[in-house]
């Protein structure tokens, strides 16, 4: 179902909570990156314009990169899981679902093969002994849900788990689950 300018209709918002780990690990990230743009600006030969002006832009790059690619929150739709960064949604097409459910140990001994973590998020490809491989958006252990599809695994991490596998449940799953109601037949 869509809005009439196309949009699709948003059932649920959660949020992505920062993992406790990330909010030191993001701000001693920048304070190395000031120090080293600092130190840098010092030891410039004659403390230039000429120096100052991209270092200003190239930390003003780094830091605005790592926000573009930091999950703010999930949103659910009858058909799609939009997972919703500040430059751009990432959309998980949830056709195929087979089953949702919380797995606080989803992540655990988890191994990347592709992607990558920096300064604000995590979004990559893993595997592990547990699901196999699987595709995550997020990093809180605790808060993992993992969606089933017949040949891959997504691994979500929300604010309220126990909320949005009830949501698909019932919005997604149970909707696949009720009898077809459509009319058939003629009248006499």
């Amino acid at each position: 179902m869509r809005t009439t300018d196309g949009r699709p209709i948003i059932i649920a918002e959660f949020a992505s909570p920062w993992r406790r780990s990330l909010w030191p690990l993001s701000m001693l990230s920048l304070a190395v990156l000031l120090v080293v743009a600092g130190v840098a600006l010092w030891a410039a030969p004659g403390r230039s314009v000429a120096w100052m002006v991209p270092l200003a832009v190239l930390v003003v790059l780094i830091v605005g990169l790592a926000g573009y690619f930091t999950i703010r929150r999930y949103d659910l739709t009858r058909d799609h899981l939009l997972v919703r960064r500040l430059g751009w949604t990432t959309v998980v097409d949830l056709a195929g679902l087979e089953r949702v459910t919380i797995d606080p140990d989803a992540l655990s001994d988890a191994r990347r093969t592709y992607g990558r973590g920096h300064i604000t998020r995590f979004f990559n490809t893993y595997v592990n002994d547990r699901l196999g491989e699987f595709h995550a958006f997020g990093k809180q252990d605790p808060h993992a849900v993992v969606l089933e599809f017949p040949r891959v695994r997504v691994v979500v991490t929300p604010e309220d788990p126990q909320q949005l596998v009830e949501t698909i449940e019932r919005e997604v799953l149970g909707r696949r689950r009720e009898p077809d109601r459509t009319i058939t037949g003629t009248g006499s």
